[in-house]
């Protein structure tokens, strides 16, 4: 019993430094603090769970055993919805960088504008321009 109560001890110690450590990391990565605020959620849910525990191997009160139950099911949907925040914000922000890539090579690459049966290679930006028919019949 008395080994019980040291790895709740223990887990709630780990899971203290672990919040610490990512309220700093979410204060430094200002653009990311969704997914580490469901990792604090899920980190504070599993000290609530580890103290319930203590109460319930010391004999002091059973009364917090219905909300350990409910929180012990509400860990892991708050980890997968921070694995998903994380995955998402990378997409996101490879995608942009594709985006941006994508618009640098619009503005330099040479536009082929389509006249007729002729074809026109202009660079820059395109600008329509207006062509006589007897321009063309004579070139």
């Amino acid at each position: 019993m008395r080994s019980v109560i040291g790895f709740n001890i223990a887990t709630i110690v780990l899971s203290s430094v672990v919040i610490v450590v990512l309220v700093i990391t979410a204060l430094h990565n200002k653009k990311r603090t969704l997914p580490f605020v469901f990792l604090i959620v899920a980190m504070c849910f599993m000290i609530f769970v580890n103290l319930t525990n203590i109460l319930e191997h010391t004999g002091i009160s059973t009364y917090f055993e219905i909300f350990e139950d409910f929180l012990k099911m509400l860990i892991i949907p708050f980890l997968v919805f921070a694995v998903y925040g994380f995955w998402l914000q990378d997409e996101l922000k490879q995608r942009k960088e594709t985006e941006d890539f994508l618009d640098k090579v619009i503005k330099t690459a040479p536009v082929i504008t389509y006249i007729g049966t002729r074809v026109r290679v202009v660079y820059g930006k395109c600008i329509p321009f207006i062509v006589k028919q007897s321009a063309w019949k004579s070139a």
